[in-house]
């Protein structure tokens, strides 16, 4: 196969980099540079501008170079790119989309300089939150890199897991797979159900993030690990009971090293079921993902529903050659950030256009009515409108419908309607 397939876990605190090996046709993890001595290739999430010159240096380089004294270091690129924030460094103010631009393009620069400056085929990233201005940024990035949209896939954490456990074998996910991801960003809990009988199948993914997040530096002394120890227990206790679990997985940097703290803990969540620890499990996952668009058919035949997917069908009903029957204009298990749609129509003797809308595991429907009280009064099929359809997250829906007029016998108004509709 030409070309690296590539995961890109992009994170506030640390960023993983997975590559898919062909000899054992499995992700393999990518360090930066020989000083990331982490056994899982942790990449801190920084950027350091060197002093008195313009050259920049990301990961454990960056924090280097501002402990020397040497360079202005940023980091949180993830939470400042939310914010549209700025950093000013040698009294020049930089965007905080240039700072993580610098970053992702100094990673795949390192990347592809370990393998010989091999092409990218495609890579895929993955976010603890999809957000606009991140997914903007990064799309922005990649094409710098020479990377079309095609080459690139932006999914969320809940997703990657997704990928990573269907990669696994079927026992690891016949009944429920919870996974328990413990990070300086907090404390997150997740569950993934096959609903079986559905076509296609529906692979449901629950993320929850847990209020007993804490400090990863209590895991430095005795105490703090007991501490640590007692508020995995309590939340295995609480999140695993009653319910038949096949696997539980554990993630994230502050479960590298529970087998020397989680006294109370394992046993909980190890009883009658298999457990494991998967350090660059959100990369893997999207490392499978990068493998699977090379593919000419599909390795996971499922719809996916979890955070930054759809859960709900919209759609209208229309008179198609004298037919009633639904159009679809979004469609469920569509990542939210490329569902859309736009439709041009006739309305005939209407004041409203009415939507369906059906989430994917309940049997009834609901109508959400959207009138079109402004629009020009106008003898029988002599409106034509203009309906657009986006989805700002994977909760809401944003409609605006313009009149489009009739020809030159009746040209376009203002009229035009715009509603937030939640899904």
């Amino acid at each position: 196969m030409d070309g690296l397939l590539i995961g890109f876990d992009l994170c506030d605190t640390y960023t993983q980099v997975c590559v898919y090996d062909e000899k054992t046709a499995e992700p393999i993890v990518i360090p930066l540079s020989d000083p990331e001595v982490a056994q899982f290739g942790d990449i801190p999430t920084v950027v350091c501008k060197c002093r008195r010159r313009d050259e920049w240096r990301i990961g454990s380089d960056g924090f280097k170079t501002a402990l020397e004294s040497d360079g202005i270091m940023v980091d949180k690129l993830i939470r400042l790119s939310r914010k549209s924030g700025v950093a000013t460094l040698e009294d020049v103010t930089y965007q905080a989309s240039e700072l993580l631009e610098i970053f992702i393009l100094k990673v795949l620069g390192y990347v592809s300089e370990k393998f010989d400056h091999a092409p990218i085929r495609c890579i895929t990233f993955t976010l603890r939150v999809l957000d606009a201005r991140i997914i903007e940024c990064i799309l922005a990035t990649t094409k710098k890199f020479g990377l079309s949209d095609d080459q690139v896939q932006i999914i969320g954490h809940a997703e990657a897991y997704m990928y990573f456990l269907m990669s696994q074998k079927p026992e690891v996910y016949a009944n429920i797979a919870s996974l328990f991801e413990l990070s300086e960003e907090g404390l997150t809990y997740m569950e993934c159900r096959v609903m079986r009988g559905m076509k296609p199948q529906i692979v449901r993914i629950s993320a929850e993030r847990l209020e007993e997040g804490f400090d990863l530096g209590i895991l430095e002394n005795a105490q703090g690990k007991r501490l640590a120890d007692n508020i995995i227990c309590s939340c295995a206790e609480r999140l695993l009971a009653k319910k038949i679990i096949s696997s539980v997985c554990l993630a994230g940097k502050g479960f590298e090293h529970v087998d020397q703290w989680g006294v109370k803990a394992l046993p909980v969540i190890c009883n009658r079921r298999k457990a494991f620890y998967e350090g660059p499990l959100f990369a893997k996952g999207a490392v499978y993902l990068a493998m699977d668009t090379q593919r000419e058919s599909t390795a996971y035949p499922y719809m996916c529903v979890c955070d930054g997917r759809l859960a709900s069908n919209v759609s209208i009903n229309m008179q198609v050659n004298g037919l009633s029957r639904p159009v679809m204009l979004v469609s469920a298990g569509t990542r939210w950030y490329q569902a859309g749609s736009e439709l041009e129509f006739y309305i005939d003797d209407m004041d409203s256009v009415d939507l369906t809308i059906q989430a994917i595991d309940q049997m009834q429907s609901r109508t959400v009515k959207v009138d079109l009280d402004n629009f020009p009064v106008r003898p029988k099929r002599a409106t034509r409108v203009k309906m657009s359809l986006s989805c700002p997250s994977e909760s809401l829906l944003k409609l605006k419908i313009e009149d489009m007029g009739f020809g030159t016998m009746f040209p376009a108004s203002d009229a035009c309607v715009e509603r937030e509709i939640p899904l």
